[in-house]
């Protein structure tokens, strides 16, 4: 309970204590001043959002930022590109502020300074919506833990008011799908490459097996580990079965195996694939090999705009094109929900038409 005295004139000392908190002690010039102060302070601690000073004076956002990082972002997927945000937003001066003063309006700031225009800015510094909107949830998400009982570092989140203007758009669905003989000068202009001296002859493989099955970039070659993740391997000759016409797929984005079946062009890859002994990766392809034999083949090839993501979207919709239900697509794909399919399913409109008549 809280224990007002006077201590000389014009003083007014204000002492608390109450079970499970520290003992505060604080001087004030009224006695009105020192009855609020013991009035709210009581009442934080009652609710439990009581915030010790010296937390409130020597917590920054970096500081919170790096312990989300050791704490939360570790049990995510996503931990890899999670930790490179954290990172960014650390070197920003807005992590040197203390967490609890961290208003509405600073986050308002940090996102028009990310939008920057292009013509102000390097272009290859410049960031797209959707990086800025996985930063902005990324800082959601530290306030709320922030704020939590465990860590108690803040009251308030001040994402959640900031302006609606200034809150970064979900990203444009992409849609890019082959055109015309793309395919055909993409698949040519990677078989040259792989055919160099320096040539990875397994690329153009992953590109073909991306394009017949919807498996993603991990799933297929794998991803590298951190320090706190195990590396994934990607596609193991342990998990194919050219008998059942099948291979699973064991580290997917939502955590669960997927088997997904080969049609024939997919059973051919494989089957024309040495097969250790000892099993072991199917494809002997890096993240940054791949990346990289893209981005040249789509030069040399006059493709533009096109990711290795997109051969996702253009298998999956080839499998809803060809008959198959969104069921049985889901399955396949391996999307959560029916909804996510239809976002990667553009039909091709000439073809409906002619199916009309």
């Amino acid at each position: 309970m809280a224990v007002i005295s006077k201590r000389g004139d014009l003083q007014y000392q204000v002492k608390i204590r109450m079970a499970g908190h520290p003992a505060i002690s604080k001087t004030f010039p009224s006695k009105k001043m020192a009855e609020d102060f013991a009035r709210v302070t009581e009442s934080e601690m009652i609710r439990g959002e009581f915030i010790p000073r010296r937390t409130i004076e020597s917590v920054t956002l970096g500081k919170v930022l790096e312990r989300y990082g050791r704490e939360v972002s570790k049990n995510k997927k996503g931990e890899k590109q999670e930790l490179v945000r954290i990172n960014r937003l650390r070197k920003h001066p807005i992590s040197q502020k203390l967490v609890s003063a961290v208003t509405p309006e600073d986050i308002e700031d940090y996102v028009a300074e990310r939008r920057l225009d292009r013509s102000k800015r390097d272009p290859l510094e410049t960031v797209s919506e959707a990086s800025i909107r996985l930063e902005v949830m990324l800082l959601s998400g530290v306030f709320e833990a922030a704020k939590s009982k465990r860590w108690n570092y803040c009251r308030t989140n001040p994402v959640r008011d900031i302006d609606v203007a200034s809150r970064p758009g979900k990203s444009r669905e992409r849609t890019r799908r082959f055109v015309g003989d793309e395919e055909a000068r993409l698949l040519s202009a990677l078989d040259a490459r792989s055919g160099a001296r320096s040539g990875n002859q397994d690329i153009p493989l992953v590109v073909r097996f991306a394009m017949h099955t919807s498996a993603r970039q991990s799933e297929i070659i794998g991803k590298s580990g951190t320090t706190t993740r195990a590396a994934a391997p990607g596609l193991t000759w342990e998990n194919v079965d050219l008998a059942r016409l099948q291979v699973v797929l064991p580290d997917t984005k939502n955590g669960r195996n997927r088997r997904v079946p080969l049609n024939e062009a997919a059973l051919a890859i494989l089957s024309a694939l040495p097969r250790p002994i000892n099993g072991g990766k199917v494809f002997n392809v890096t993240q940054n090999g791949l990346i990289r034999a893209m981005s040249a083949a789509c030069k040399a090839a006059g493709v533009e705009d096109f990711v290795f993501h997109d051969l996702r979207h253009e298998a999956t919709t080839r499998m809803v094109e060809a008959g198959l239900s969104l069921l049985e697509v889901q399955s396949i794909t391996g999307h959560s929900t029916g909804e996510m399919v239809k976002r990667y399913t553009h039909l091709d409109t000439l073809k409906l038409a002619k199916k009309l008549g």
